[in-house]
Formats: C-alpha cells, sequence, structure tokens
C-alpha cells in the first residue's frame, strides 16, 4: 500500500490544532514545536520532502 505523502509542515500544523482542540497550553504545544523544529533539520540534511514512517523512525 502507498504511503500518504505529507509534509511535516501540513502534519505539524493539524496536530497544533488537535492539541488545542484538547486545551493543551501554548507553552507545552511550544515544546512540541522545538521537537518538530530538530526533525525538519533532519529531514532537510537528509533531502526529505515528505515526513513518512521511516522518516519517524530514523
Amino acid at each position: 500500500m502507498k504511503e500518504k505523502q505529507i509534509t511535516l509542515e501540513m502534519l505539524t500544523a493539524d496536530v497544533v490544532k488537535y492539541l488545542q482542540k484538547l486545551s493543551y497550553s501554548h507553552s507545552r504545544i511550544n515544546q512540541y514545536r522545538s521537537a518538530w523544529q530538530r526533525i525538519a533539520v533532519f529531514m532537510r540534511d537528509t533531502d526529505q520532502q515528505y515526513y513518512t514512517a521511516t522518516v519517524g523512525e530514523a
């Protein structure tokens, strides 16, 4: 089965909306954003355009 192609930016935007719906605090969401920035750097360094399970495992 082919994986759905989704950028990290699209994924994180959806996750932020979901966390806000669950009433997560701004500071907690910012902690997640910090982690996502590290993933974004990794993806740029490894020339990955789309977030996949393989990227997540790496």
